[in-house]
């Protein structure tokens, strides 16, 4: 799920996704973005999914059916405003615990091979 801004341009999107344009009225789209990510819009989702060859679909008249929270939007600007912080910190903790990995298993080879050595008092 991704937010594609109005002033993208032209783009052509894949026969298998789904565009929403949300009424920027009621709803903002980085809001919807964050809650379509929900166990809860999921449940409802999987719930009107049908089989079909193998592979579960969903019209786009199926999700215009789901019932969303519609908080205020300053409300919703702020709780998107909070989740995208979120989300940024703990990518950031997780390219920092990758590098520490990365670091940690060279120096692990390092001990191994001996080419560090590690002296005992």
């Amino acid at each position: 799920m991704g937010v594609v801004p109005q002033n993208f341009g032209n783009a052509t999107f894949e026969s298998k996704n789904i565009r929403v344009r949300v009424n920027t009225q009621k709803l903002l789209p980085e809001f919807f973005a964050i809650y379509s990510q929900t166990p809860k819009y999921m449940a409802q989702v999987k719930a009107l999914a049908k089989i079909a060859v193998a592979q579960a679909t969903i019209t786009q008249k199926d999700l215009d059916n789901i019932k969303l929270p519609l908080p205020p939007l300053p409300e919703q600007k702020q709780i998107a405003e909070i989740l995208s912080t979120v989300d940024k910190k703990l990518e950031l903790l997780r390219k920092r615990r990758e590098r520490l990995e990365r670091i940690k298993r060279g120096l692990m080879k390092d001990l191994l091979t001996g080419r560090r050595r590690v002296r005992v008092e």
